[in-house]
C-alpha cells in the first residue's frame, strides 16, 4: 500500500498533538503511516521504520526536544532526508516547542525547508497546511467546502448552500489585514462593500488565512486580465463573475468553459488562471 505521508514523533508528543493531528488529517483522507512505539515496543523497529518509509510519498517530522533526544526518531529524520536527497521524496518539518535554530544544529540538511509551527499555528491550519502540501487535489476541494456537525454527524456542505456564520476571530494580524485591504481595493469597483464588511467576513471564515490566498489568487487572475488584450474588453463585471465560478472548482479549471466568453477568451482566462494556482509548472 501507499502512503501519502509517514510521520514521525517522539512518544512523549503522541498526546497532545500528534494524535490529533493524525486524527485531523484522516479525517479528510489523508493516508497515513506511523509506529506507535508504546503499542509495537516489541517489533523490529528498525525494519519498520524503514518499511513505513519506503512506502510513503512525504515524510512529516514532530520536532522537539523530546524527538532530538530519541535514538528511533533521530533514525526516522535521518532516513527520510537522505531518502529525499536521493529521489523523490519530500520531508515537512514541524516544530513543536522548539526553535528552528536548534533543530538546525541536529539537521543542517533541513535549512531550505519550511517549517511549520505549533507556537504559531493550531492543529487544524497545520493540518491544512500539510494537506496542501502532500495532497493538493483535496486541498483544492476542501476550500470550498465546509465541515458542518449536525446531529452529532459530520457532513460536507458545498459553501454556496451555508448561511452566513458568525463571527470566529475578534482580530486578525495587521499583515493579514493589509493583504484584505488590497483584495476589498482591488475589487471594489465590481463588488462595492465597506472594507469593515469585507474585513468581518473574513472574520467569519474557519482559516482566513486560506480564504485570503483564495481571494488573492482571483485578485491576480482579474488584474492580469484587465492587461489581456482578449480580455480586456469584456465589461468588468462580466469578469468578475467569470472569474468567481472558475475558481469555485480549481480542479475543473483546465475544463472550464463559460457561454458568455468566446472561445478565445476561455482559453486565455483558463491559462491565466493554470499559471497563478500553479506557477511553477
Amino acid at each position: 500500500m501507499i502512503y501519502d505521508a509517514v510521520i514521525s514523533f517522539a512518544s512523549e508528543d503522541r498526546d497532545n498533538f500528534v494524535i490529533p493531528l493524525i486524527q485531523f488529517l484522516e479525517r479528510f483522507g489523508i493516508k497515513l503511516w506511523y509506529d506507535d512505539y508504546v503499542l509495537n515496543c516489541d517489533r523490529d523497529i528498525r525494519n519498520s521504520i524503514l518499511e513505513g518509509i519506503s512506502s510513503a510519498e512525504h515524510g512529516i517530522l514532530v520536532l522537539s526536544d523530546h524527538f532530538i533526544s530519541k535514538e528511533f526518531p533521530v533514525y526516522e529524520a535521518i532516513q527520510m532526508i537522505q531518502k529525499e536527497q536521493s529521489r523523490g521524496f519530500d520531508v515537512i518539518p514541524i516544530c513543536h516547542g522548539i526553535s528552528q535554530k536548534t533543530v538546525l544544529k541536529h539537521f543542517p540538511s533541513l535549512n531550505n525547508h519550511h517549517f511549520l509551527e505549533t507556537s504559531e499555528k493550531d492543529i487544524a491550519n497545520i493540518g491544512l497546511r500539510i494537506i496542501e502540501k502532500i495532497r493538493p487535489d483535496i486541498f483544492r476541494k476542501l476550500r470550498f467546502m465546509s465541515m458542518v456537525e449536525e446531529n452529532g454527524e459530520n457532513m460536507t456542505v458545498p459553501i454556496t448552500n451555508l448561511k452566513k456564520a458568525s463571527v470566529r476571530h475578534k482580530t486578525l494580524s495587521p499583515s493579514l489585514v493589509i493583504r484584505i485591504l488590497l483584495i476589498h481595493h482591488i475589487f471594489y469597483e465590481v463588488y462595492q462593500e465597506s472594507f469593515d464588511e469585507c474585513l468581518t467576513n473574513f472574520k467569519r471564515d474557519a482559516y482566513p488565512e486560506i480564504a485570503v490566498e483564495d481571494w488573492e489568487r482571483m485578485a491576480a487572475i482579474y488584474l492580469k486580465a484587465l492587461q489581456n488584450e482578449t480580455l480586456m474588453n469584456l465589461s468588468k463585471n462580466t469578469l468578475y463573475s467569470v472569474i468567481l465560478e472558475l475558481t469555485g472548482s480549481p480542479e475543473n479549471i483546465a475544463n472550464y468553459s463559460s457561454n458568455e466568453l468566446t472561445t478565445r477568451q476561455n482559453e486565455e482566462l483558463v491559462a491565466l488562471a493554470k499559471f497563478v494556482f500553479d506557477p511553477l509548472n
